[in-house]
Order: structure tokens, then C-alpha cells, then sequence
């Protein structure tokens, strides 16, 4: 029997709440220019700040884990994950948008969930091959921002974040309550999706915007041949249907 209780109780509540609240007190203490003001003069309210202070968060949470407290690892980084809308609210109301925060919010995003993806993979509840490819081209990425003009996430890095705290919440999860119906099974296409979004993610980031369209096109085409390979020798639809969508992403991208 499905635990949904525990999960709305324990999990989706707390969670909840916990948004709830940040979006109220964004909108509630920056409405006024005073309030604004305010927030200016404090620079532990800054974005920068924020970012900053989120970087030790992800080795906290493994460290909870592996403390065997999964409901308070799994709050606790579901919390610091809200505060990277938070520090980018702050930043688009206040103005306080610098070009040092384009480097150091995708740097802390990585530090909350580069420990978590490792720590999971190492017992075994993430595919290690496909963790040490998303790794390498996540850390490849973040290197590429000391030589490239443009510092700030790209739309692919912005998915492949969402899709990886998504992941995360699915894995949590399956170790909290056990094996859930489909949601156990999304593991392992999700991962792989968040690998060709860090792929994605760095790939362009280095070449030029006019081999955009092709290159996705292509890119599109093989998702398609390679989810027609999988029904074909008999492999689970589910991994299909992840490569299908794979490339119908990238198909948005190519216009």
C-alpha cells in the first residue's frame, strides 16, 4: 500500500509551507522602495550573500543522509534549494544583479546537488556512469565560464537544474517510502536527461549561436532513432519515452 499520508504529512506539506512562506515574505518586505532600500543596506540579504552561504549546504545534506535522517535531509535541502528563487527575486527587485552572481549562483546550485548525486551513486541507487558523465561536463561547464563572455546559466543549464532536483525529490522519495509505482522506474531516464542537458548545457556554451539549429536538429534526430532502438530490442517503454522527450526539448531550442 502507497504511504500517501506520510508522503502529503511528512514530505509535501512541510514543503509546501516552506514555499509558501518565502513567496510571502518576498512580496510582503520588497514592495516599498524603503523596504528595497533596506534590503540594499544589509549584505547578508544579497543575492551574492545568499548563493555564498548555500555553498556547504549539499554536503550537510549527506551528511544527514548518511546520519540515517532522510526526512530531515530531504527538508533541509528542499529549503536551500528555495532560496535560489529567493536570491534571484532579491536581485530582479532590488537591482542588485552583478556579473560576479552570474558565476556564483550556478557554482552553489552545483555544491548543493553535485554531493547528493555522488553520495547516491556511490550506494548504488544512481547509474555511476551515468553520474561521472553528468559530473564531467557539469564541472566542464563550470570552468568554461572563466573563458566565455557569457557567464549566466543558458536555458539548458536552467532545466538540467530543475530536472536534477526533480531527480532528487523522485530518489528521496523511493529511500523514504520505498518502491513507489512509476516513480521508481523515472530514475534512470531522468537521470539520463539531466546528462544530455549538462551535455547541452556546456556544449553550447562553447560553440557559435548559428550552429544552433542544426546541430539540435541532429541532436533530435538521433533521441528519435535511439528511442526506436530501445522499444525495438525490448527494452522498457519508459526509457523510449524518455529519449522521445529528450529530443522534443532540444526540438524547441532549434528555431
Amino acid at each position: 500500500m502507497i504511504p500517501y499520508n506520510s508522503i502529503l504529512i511528512e514530505i509535501a506539506i512541510p514543503v509546501l509551507l516552506m514555499l509558501g512562506l518565502e513567496r510571502f515574505a518576498v512580496i510582503r518586505f520588497l514592495r516599498t522602495p524603503k523596504q528595497i532600500a533596506w534590503v540594499r543596506s544589509h549584505s547578508w540579504l544579497h543575492p551574492n550573500a545568499i548563493s555564498r552561504a548555500r555553498y556547504p549546504m549539499g554536503f550537510l545534506s549527506v551528511m544527514f543522509l548518511h546520519m540515517g535522517c532522510p526526512r530531515l535531509c530531504f527538508l533541509f535541502f528542499t529549503f536551500w534549494m528555495i532560496t535560489d528563487i529567493t536570491d534571484g527575486e532579491i536581485a530582479r527587485r532590488c537591482d542588485l544583479h552583478t556579473e560576479e552572481g552570474e558565476s556564483i549562483d550556478p557554482f552553489s546550485d552545483k555544491l548543493m546537488y553535485l554531493p547528493m548525486l555522488v553520495y547516491l551513486a556511490w550506494l548504488g541507487w544512481l547509474d555511476p556512469v551515468l553520474v561521472t558523465l553528468f559530473l564531467a561536463f557539469d564541472i566542464t561547464g563550470q570552468v568554461s565560464r572563466r573563458f566565455t563572455k557569457v557567464k549566466a546559466a543558458n536555458l539548458f543549464g536552467k532545466a538540467k537544474t530543475f530536472l536534477v532536483v526533480v531527480l532528487l525529490i523522485v530518489t528521496g522519495l523511493v529511500w523514504i517510502y520505498g518502491p513507489l509505482p512509476f516513480l521508481g522506474r523515472t530514475i534512470l531516464p531522468l537521470l539520463g536527461i539531466c546528462t544530455g542537458l549538462a551535455f547541452c548545457s556546456t556544449t553550447f556554451k562553447l560553440v557559435p549561436n548559428y550552429w544552433y539549429a542544426n546541430i539540435l536538429s541532429i541532436m533530435n534526430l538521433f533521441c528519435g532513432l535511439a528511442g526506436c532502438w530501445v522499444v525495438l530490442a525490448g527494452h522498457p517503454p519508459v526509457y523510449a519515452l524518455g529519449l522521445v522527450f529528450l529530443g522534443q526539448f532540444l526540438d524547441l531550442f532549434d528555431g
